[in-house]
Protein backbone atom coordinates (compact mmCIF):
# COMPACT_ATOMS: atom_id res chain seq x y z
CA UNK A 1 0.00 0.00 0.00
CA UNK A 2 1.23 3.49 -0.88
CA UNK A 3 2.14 5.53 2.18
CA UNK A 4 2.60 9.28 1.73
CA UNK A 5 5.05 10.30 4.46
CA UNK A 6 4.50 14.02 3.86
CA UNK A 7 0.80 13.73 4.64
CA UNK A 8 1.55 11.50 7.63
CA UNK A 9 3.87 14.16 9.04
CA UNK A 10 1.16 16.81 8.74
CA UNK A 11 -1.48 14.65 10.46
CA UNK A 12 0.93 13.89 13.30
CA UNK A 13 1.85 17.57 13.71
CA UNK A 14 -1.81 18.64 13.76
CA UNK A 15 -2.60 16.02 16.41
CA UNK A 16 0.48 16.94 18.47
CA UNK A 17 -0.58 20.59 18.50
CA UNK A 18 -4.19 19.79 19.47
CA UNK A 19 -3.01 17.58 22.33
CA UNK A 20 -0.68 20.33 23.54
CA UNK A 21 -3.53 22.85 23.45
CA UNK A 22 -5.66 20.48 25.54
CA UNK A 23 -2.80 20.03 28.01
CA UNK A 24 -2.29 23.78 28.33
CA UNK A 25 -5.98 24.54 28.82
CA UNK A 26 -6.46 21.96 31.58
CA UNK A 27 -3.28 23.20 33.31
CA UNK A 28 -4.43 26.82 33.26
CA UNK A 29 -7.97 26.05 34.42
CA UNK A 30 -6.75 23.83 37.24
CA UNK A 31 -4.31 26.32 38.73
CA UNK A 32 -6.13 29.60 38.24
CA UNK A 33 -6.89 31.61 41.38
CA UNK A 34 -3.52 30.42 42.76
CA UNK A 35 -4.86 26.93 43.40
CA UNK A 36 -1.96 24.66 44.42
CA UNK A 37 -1.42 21.44 42.47
CA UNK A 38 -1.69 19.55 45.78
CA UNK A 39 -5.41 20.39 45.77
CA UNK A 40 -5.85 17.51 43.34
CA UNK A 41 -4.18 14.86 45.48
CA UNK A 42 -6.17 11.66 45.95
CA UNK A 43 -5.37 8.50 47.84
CA UNK A 44 -5.41 4.84 46.75
CA UNK A 45 -6.65 2.12 49.09
CA UNK A 46 -4.26 -0.72 49.85
CA UNK A 47 -7.04 -3.28 49.48
CA UNK A 48 -7.15 -5.09 46.13
CA UNK A 49 -10.92 -4.66 45.75
CA UNK A 50 -12.29 -1.60 47.48
CA UNK A 51 -14.74 1.06 46.42
CA UNK A 52 -15.16 4.44 48.03
CA UNK A 53 -18.61 5.99 47.81
CA UNK A 54 -18.82 9.63 46.84
CA UNK A 55 -19.28 11.99 49.73
CA UNK A 56 -22.02 14.45 48.86
CA UNK A 57 -22.95 17.57 50.81
CA UNK A 58 -25.93 19.79 50.11
CA UNK A 59 -25.97 23.57 50.44
CA UNK A 60 -28.99 25.20 52.07
CA UNK A 61 -29.57 28.78 50.96
CA UNK A 62 -31.70 29.58 53.99
CA UNK A 63 -29.08 28.66 56.60
CA UNK A 64 -26.00 29.04 54.36
CA UNK A 65 -24.45 25.81 55.53
CA UNK A 66 -23.70 22.33 54.20
CA UNK A 67 -25.21 19.06 55.40
CA UNK A 68 -24.58 15.47 54.40
CA UNK A 69 -26.77 14.29 51.56
CA UNK A 70 -29.64 12.09 52.73
CA UNK A 71 -30.64 9.75 49.91
CA UNK A 72 -33.80 8.81 51.81
CA UNK A 73 -35.07 12.39 51.74
CA UNK A 74 -37.62 12.43 48.91
CA UNK A 75 -38.93 15.94 49.58
CA UNK A 76 -39.50 18.02 46.42
CA UNK A 77 -36.59 20.35 45.72
CA UNK A 78 -34.26 18.66 48.19
CA UNK A 79 -30.58 19.02 47.29
CA UNK A 80 -30.72 19.92 43.57
CA UNK A 81 -27.60 19.23 41.54
CA UNK A 82 -26.59 22.90 41.54
CA UNK A 83 -26.16 22.81 45.35
CA UNK A 84 -24.13 19.59 45.56
CA UNK A 85 -20.50 19.31 46.54
CA UNK A 86 -19.11 15.84 45.81
CA UNK A 87 -15.72 14.19 46.25
CA UNK A 88 -14.01 10.89 47.00
CA UNK A 89 -12.77 10.86 50.58
CA UNK A 90 -9.54 9.25 51.70
CA UNK A 91 -10.08 5.73 53.06
CA UNK A 92 -8.76 4.41 56.36
CA UNK A 93 -6.47 1.92 54.62
CA UNK A 94 -4.88 4.22 52.05
CA UNK A 95 -1.29 4.48 50.88
CA UNK A 96 0.55 7.42 52.38
CA UNK A 97 1.69 8.77 49.01
CA UNK A 98 -1.14 10.54 47.15
CA UNK A 99 -1.88 10.30 43.42
CA UNK A 100 -2.45 13.65 41.76
CA UNK A 101 -5.35 13.58 39.30
CA UNK A 102 -4.19 16.78 37.60
CA UNK A 103 -0.82 15.15 36.97
CA UNK A 104 -2.56 12.14 35.42
CA UNK A 105 -4.74 14.42 33.26
CA UNK A 106 -1.67 16.25 31.98
CA UNK A 107 0.22 12.99 31.47
CA UNK A 108 -2.09 11.22 29.05
CA UNK A 109 -2.35 14.18 26.66
CA UNK A 110 1.36 15.00 26.97
CA UNK A 111 2.30 11.41 26.10
CA UNK A 112 0.07 11.49 23.02
CA UNK A 113 1.47 14.87 21.95
CA UNK A 114 5.04 13.59 22.39
CA UNK A 115 4.44 10.40 20.37
CA UNK A 116 2.74 12.33 17.56
CA UNK A 117 5.65 14.78 17.49
CA UNK A 118 8.24 11.98 17.45
CA UNK A 119 6.32 10.23 14.67
CA UNK A 120 6.28 13.45 12.64
CA UNK A 121 10.03 13.92 13.10
CA UNK A 122 10.84 10.31 12.20
CA UNK A 123 8.72 10.25 9.05
CA UNK A 124 10.29 13.56 7.99
CA UNK A 125 13.91 12.59 8.68
CA UNK A 126 13.73 8.95 7.58
CA UNK A 127 11.01 8.78 4.93
CA UNK A 128 12.35 5.60 3.35
CA UNK A 129 12.59 3.71 6.62
CA UNK A 130 9.41 5.02 8.24
CA UNK A 131 6.81 2.38 7.37
CA UNK A 132 3.17 1.85 8.28
CA UNK A 133 4.23 -0.96 10.60
CA UNK A 134 6.55 1.40 12.51
CA UNK A 135 3.80 4.03 12.70
CA UNK A 136 1.26 1.51 13.99
CA UNK A 137 3.74 0.14 16.53
CA UNK A 138 4.53 3.62 17.87
CA UNK A 139 0.81 4.38 18.10
CA UNK A 140 -0.04 1.30 20.11
CA UNK A 141 3.05 0.69 22.25
CA UNK A 142 4.13 4.25 23.06
CA UNK A 143 0.87 6.21 22.86
CA UNK A 144 -2.15 4.01 23.60
CA UNK A 145 -0.33 1.54 25.84
CA UNK A 146 0.66 4.45 28.12
CA UNK A 147 -2.08 7.07 27.72
CA UNK A 148 -5.04 4.66 27.90
CA UNK A 149 -3.96 3.03 31.22
CA UNK A 150 -3.32 6.48 32.70
CA UNK A 151 -6.80 7.59 31.62
CA UNK A 152 -8.30 4.44 33.14
CA UNK A 153 -6.48 4.99 36.45
CA UNK A 154 -7.71 8.58 36.54
CA UNK A 155 -11.33 7.62 35.89
CA UNK A 156 -11.18 4.91 38.56
CA UNK A 157 -9.81 7.36 41.13
CA UNK A 158 -12.49 9.94 40.33
CA UNK A 159 -15.33 7.42 40.49
CA UNK A 160 -14.20 5.69 43.68
CA UNK A 161 -12.56 2.54 42.30
CA UNK A 162 -9.47 3.86 44.05
CA UNK A 163 -8.00 0.51 45.05
CA UNK A 164 -5.10 -1.62 43.83
CA UNK A 165 -7.35 -3.36 41.28
CA UNK A 166 -8.67 -0.11 39.78
CA UNK A 167 -5.60 2.12 39.87
CA UNK A 168 -2.73 -0.35 39.48
CA UNK A 169 -3.79 -3.83 38.29
CA UNK A 170 -6.34 -2.87 35.62
CA UNK A 171 -4.10 -0.23 33.97
CA UNK A 172 -1.19 -2.70 33.88
CA UNK A 173 -3.37 -5.39 32.29
CA UNK A 174 -4.65 -2.83 29.77
CA UNK A 175 -1.06 -1.87 28.95
CA UNK A 176 -0.19 -5.52 28.28
CA UNK A 177 -3.34 -6.02 26.18
CA UNK A 178 -2.50 -3.03 23.97
CA UNK A 179 1.08 -4.19 23.42
CA UNK A 180 -0.22 -7.67 22.50
CA UNK A 181 -2.77 -6.05 20.17
CA UNK A 182 0.05 -4.29 18.33
CA UNK A 183 2.06 -7.49 18.00
CA UNK A 184 -0.99 -9.40 16.74
CA UNK A 185 -1.89 -6.79 14.12
CA UNK A 186 1.65 -6.49 12.79
CA UNK A 187 2.11 -10.26 12.66
CA UNK A 188 -1.24 -10.83 10.94
CA UNK A 189 -0.58 -8.19 8.28
CA UNK A 190 2.97 -9.41 7.60
CA UNK A 191 2.19 -13.14 7.57
CA UNK A 192 -1.53 -13.39 6.91
CA UNK A 193 -3.36 -14.31 3.75
CA UNK A 194 -7.01 -13.76 2.96
CA UNK A 195 -7.39 -17.50 2.29
CA UNK A 196 -5.20 -18.63 5.16
CA UNK A 197 -6.91 -20.69 7.86
CA UNK A 198 -4.70 -18.95 10.43
CA UNK A 199 -7.06 -15.98 10.24
CA UNK A 200 -9.36 -17.95 12.54
CA UNK A 201 -6.63 -17.99 15.15
CA UNK A 202 -6.08 -14.23 14.73
CA UNK A 203 -9.70 -13.57 15.59
CA UNK A 204 -9.64 -16.00 18.50
CA UNK A 205 -6.71 -14.00 19.84
CA UNK A 206 -8.62 -10.79 19.08
CA UNK A 207 -11.66 -12.07 21.00
CA UNK A 208 -9.40 -12.97 23.93
CA UNK A 209 -7.97 -9.43 23.91
CA UNK A 210 -11.50 -7.98 23.91
CA UNK A 211 -12.41 -10.14 26.93
CA UNK A 212 -9.21 -8.99 28.66
CA UNK A 213 -10.16 -5.38 27.92
CA UNK A 214 -13.64 -5.87 29.38
CA UNK A 215 -12.10 -7.36 32.53
CA UNK A 216 -9.94 -4.25 32.98
CA UNK A 217 -13.17 -2.20 33.11
CA UNK A 218 -14.83 -4.30 35.82
CA UNK A 219 -13.69 -2.00 38.68
CA UNK A 220 -14.87 0.98 36.63
CA UNK A 221 -18.34 -0.47 36.00
CA UNK A 222 -18.78 -1.37 39.67
CA UNK A 223 -17.68 2.10 40.77
CA UNK A 224 -19.99 3.79 38.27
CA UNK A 225 -22.81 1.60 39.54
CA UNK A 226 -22.16 2.87 43.05
CA UNK A 227 -21.93 6.48 41.92
CA UNK A 228 -25.08 6.20 39.79
CA UNK A 229 -27.19 6.17 42.95
CA UNK A 230 -25.99 9.62 43.98
CA UNK A 231 -24.35 11.42 41.07
CA UNK A 232 -25.96 14.18 39.04
CA UNK A 233 -27.26 12.98 35.67
CA UNK A 234 -24.65 15.05 33.84
CA UNK A 235 -21.84 13.06 35.44
CA UNK A 236 -23.27 9.77 34.21
CA UNK A 237 -23.80 11.16 30.71
CA UNK A 238 -20.13 12.10 30.62
CA UNK A 239 -19.11 8.66 31.86
CA UNK A 240 -21.13 6.79 29.27
CA UNK A 241 -19.83 9.10 26.53
CA UNK A 242 -16.26 8.60 27.64
CA UNK A 243 -16.57 4.79 27.77
CA UNK A 244 -17.97 4.77 24.22
CA UNK A 245 -15.13 7.01 23.02
CA UNK A 246 -12.57 4.97 24.97
CA UNK A 247 -13.81 1.71 23.41
CA UNK A 248 -14.26 3.03 19.86
CA UNK A 249 -10.68 2.08 18.93
CA UNK A 250 -11.76 -1.56 18.76
CA UNK A 251 -13.66 -0.83 15.51
CA UNK A 252 -10.77 0.32 13.23
CA UNK A 253 -8.48 -2.25 14.86
CA UNK A 254 -10.90 -5.10 14.14
CA UNK A 255 -11.37 -3.92 10.55
CA UNK A 256 -7.61 -3.72 9.97
CA UNK A 257 -7.22 -7.22 11.35
CA UNK A 258 -10.01 -8.43 9.06
CA UNK A 259 -8.60 -6.71 5.98
CA UNK A 260 -5.01 -7.64 6.89
CA UNK A 261 -3.80 -4.14 6.09
CA UNK A 262 -3.26 -0.78 7.78
CA UNK A 263 -6.25 1.19 6.55
CA UNK A 264 -7.36 3.70 9.22
CA UNK A 265 -4.50 6.09 9.88
CA UNK A 266 -6.69 9.22 10.18
CA UNK A 267 -9.52 7.45 12.05
CA UNK A 268 -7.20 6.49 14.91
CA UNK A 269 -6.04 10.11 15.22
CA UNK A 270 -9.60 11.48 15.36
CA UNK A 271 -10.81 8.87 17.86
CA UNK A 272 -7.83 9.52 20.13
CA UNK A 273 -8.57 13.24 20.18
CA UNK A 274 -12.26 12.58 20.87
CA UNK A 275 -11.65 10.41 23.92
CA UNK A 276 -9.20 12.86 25.48
CA UNK A 277 -11.39 15.88 24.71
CA UNK A 278 -14.43 14.34 26.41
CA UNK A 279 -12.48 13.31 29.50
CA UNK A 280 -10.71 16.69 29.76
CA UNK A 281 -14.04 18.51 29.41
CA UNK A 282 -15.51 16.48 32.25
CA UNK A 283 -12.49 17.18 34.44
CA UNK A 284 -12.37 20.88 33.59
CA UNK A 285 -16.00 21.76 34.28
CA UNK A 286 -16.67 19.42 37.17
CA UNK A 287 -14.08 17.25 38.92
CA UNK A 288 -11.18 19.70 39.14
CA UNK A 289 -13.46 22.46 40.37
CA UNK A 290 -14.88 20.21 43.06
CA UNK A 291 -11.38 19.22 44.16
CA UNK A 292 -10.49 22.90 44.50
CA UNK A 293 -13.48 23.61 46.67
CA UNK A 294 -13.03 20.71 49.03
CA UNK A 295 -9.28 20.18 49.28
CA UNK A 296 -8.48 23.85 49.68
CA UNK A 297 -11.18 24.38 52.27
CA UNK A 298 -12.77 27.05 50.08
CA UNK A 299 -15.91 25.43 51.46
CA UNK A 300 -15.91 24.30 55.08
CA UNK A 301 -18.54 21.57 55.03
CA UNK A 302 -18.84 21.59 58.81
CA UNK A 303 -19.19 25.36 59.20
CA UNK A 304 -22.01 27.83 58.82
CA UNK A 305 -22.35 31.05 56.86
CA UNK A 306 -20.62 29.46 53.87
CA UNK A 307 -20.90 30.45 50.22
CA UNK A 308 -22.63 28.01 47.85
CA UNK A 309 -20.54 25.76 45.57
CA UNK A 310 -21.08 28.11 42.61
CA UNK A 311 -22.95 25.47 40.62
CA UNK A 312 -19.82 23.39 40.04
CA UNK A 313 -21.64 20.13 39.34
CA UNK A 314 -21.94 19.03 35.75
CA UNK A 315 -25.36 19.95 34.46
CA UNK A 316 -27.28 17.58 32.23
CA UNK A 317 -27.58 19.96 29.25
CA UNK A 318 -23.91 20.88 29.54
CA UNK A 319 -22.89 17.22 29.45
CA UNK A 320 -25.14 16.39 26.51
CA UNK A 321 -23.71 19.28 24.50
CA UNK A 322 -20.08 18.27 25.09
CA UNK A 323 -20.60 14.50 24.73
CA UNK A 324 -22.45 14.92 21.43
CA UNK A 325 -20.70 17.97 19.99
CA UNK A 326 -17.16 16.69 20.62
CA UNK A 327 -17.56 13.64 18.33
CA UNK A 328 -19.15 15.89 15.68
CA UNK A 329 -16.12 18.19 15.77
CA UNK A 330 -13.89 15.12 15.74
CA UNK A 331 -15.76 13.77 12.70
CA UNK A 332 -15.35 17.07 10.86
CA UNK A 333 -11.64 17.01 11.65
CA UNK A 334 -11.54 13.43 10.40
CA UNK A 335 -13.23 14.43 7.11
CA UNK A 336 -10.81 17.36 6.69
CA UNK A 337 -7.70 15.25 7.27
CA UNK A 338 -9.12 12.34 5.30
CA UNK A 339 -9.79 14.55 2.26
CA UNK A 340 -6.57 16.53 2.24
CA UNK A 341 -3.96 14.64 4.24
CA UNK A 342 -4.77 10.93 4.44
CA UNK A 343 -1.37 9.27 3.87
CA UNK A 344 -3.09 6.09 2.67
CA UNK A 345 -5.15 7.82 -0.02
CA UNK A 346 -3.97 8.08 -3.58
CA UNK A 347 -6.33 10.99 -4.16
CA UNK A 348 -5.01 14.09 -5.89
CA UNK A 349 -7.06 16.26 -3.52
CA UNK A 350 -4.24 16.49 -1.01
CA UNK A 351 -2.64 19.94 -0.94
CA UNK A 352 -0.02 21.67 1.11
CA UNK A 353 -1.45 23.33 4.22
CA UNK A 354 -0.26 26.79 3.16
CA UNK A 355 -1.98 26.40 -0.23
CA UNK A 356 -5.18 25.30 1.45
CA UNK A 357 -5.17 28.34 3.75
CA UNK A 358 -4.71 30.65 0.75
CA UNK A 359 -7.66 28.96 -0.97
CA UNK A 360 -9.86 29.40 2.09
CA UNK A 361 -8.90 33.04 2.57
CA UNK A 362 -9.26 33.98 -1.08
Amino acid sequence: MDFDRHRACIVHLVCACLHLVSTTVIRVLATKDDTPISAYDNYVNKDFFAYTDWKIYCYANATRNYSKFNENNKAPGYCPDSTKLFFVERGDNAFETPVNILGLALAFTSVSAFVHFISAVLCKLYPEKYTLEIDSTLRFTLDYAISAPVMLALINIVFGANSVSGVIASPIVLNIALVLASLLLNYAINHGNSKDSSRVYYFIFFAALCILYILTLVPTFIAVGNVAKLAPDGVLIFMVGFLFAFTSFVVPYGLELYKLKYAYFVAYAALSLNAKAILHSFLAISVLQQAKLYNNSFVNVSGTGQDPPKDMTTQEAEAYIIVFVTPVIGFLLYLFLKKYYDPLSGSKSAVHFSSLMRQLIL
